[in-house]
């Protein structure tokens, strides 16, 4: 594995939270605006292993905001081309894709992360890294699966758009103890919070009745679902090296588009 192409960044994490961030599987769950922007930055940062779950098909309106796609991808399933382009970025990728919805019942039926799950449970060890000698990397193709010493099994992104889908994620969150990066967005506006396993969820930030609520309107400024996205990316970087503890989980992000500004909202 070339490891070359990630010293930019890699030298300000510590060992262990390269480690994490190498082994640890990703979900994402959709794979259009945010979800596209999410999986070329994380292709870029590190060879992790995604599982990339998305029912729908490119069309031409997705174009303007969903950079991991071309014109020729419209009318292909996007979760085909989105593993077609992220592979050409970095080919040390590990990538399953899944053309349909993450629900509870389709991850327990069809998700490539079934042993890592059954592993965790077990409490079994799994081909972990030496603890000494030469300082090495994982090796995606030989350790793909769960790194025994991950607090969680994987990590899902939220790049959906819809509260009803949500109530899925929050069943895989209270079930496997697997955080959750929500990002969401809508016209100039957008929206950051980390659920952690034993944390807040999706009820205690938008009340319990939180999968009644409306899906978000389509049109989208390109640049909001950018700089969500990013936002994203960057409590899953935090994450790696404080895993109990990120600057948006227990303070949701507000972003601001017509201003150019954030806020936050301390969560109680």
């Amino acid at each position: 594995m070339n490891t070359e192409r990630y010293k930019r960044h890699k030298e300000l994490l510590d060992k262990t939270a390269w480690n994490r961030l190498c082994s640890t599987p990703i979900i994402t769950a959709g794979a259009g605006g945010l979800g596209s922007h999410v999986l070329m930055t994380l292709a870029r940062l590190a060879p992790v292993t995604i599982e990339i779950w998305d029912p729908g098909l490119l069309d031409a309106p997705d174009l303007n905001r969903q950079i991991l796609y071309e014109e020729q991808d419209i009318g292909q399933l996007k979760t085909v081309a989105a593993a077609r382009h992220l592979q050409s970025i970095n080919s040390s990728l590990i990538i399953h894709h899944q053309p349909m919805a993450l629900t509870f019942e389709n991850f327990s039926a069809y998700s490539n992360f079934g042993s890592a799950l059954h592993a965790h449970h077990e409490g079994k060890t799994i081909q972990a890294e030496p603890a000494s000698g030469k300082d090495s990397d994982f090796n995606p193709e030989s350790n793909h699966n769960f790194n025994p010493a991950s607090p969680s099994p994987f990590v899902v992104f939220d790049c959906l758009d819809s509260f009803a889908a949500r109530y899925e994620l929050e069943s895989l969150r209270k079930a496997y103890g697997c955080p959750i990066f929500h990002g969401g967005v809508e016209g100039w506006f957008g929206q950051v919070f980390t659920f952690l396993p034993m944390g807040k969820g999706f009820a205690d930030l938008f009340g319990e009745e939180f999968s009644h609520m409306r899906k978000a309107a389509k049109p989208i400024m390109p640049q909001t679902v950018s700089a969500i996205a990013s936002f994203q990316v960057g409590e899953y970087m935090h994450w790696c090296m404080h895993p109990h503890k990120t600057p948006l989980s227990e303070a949701m992000l507000v972003y601001n588009g017509m201003t150019m500004s954030t806020d936050t909202i301390v969560i109680q």
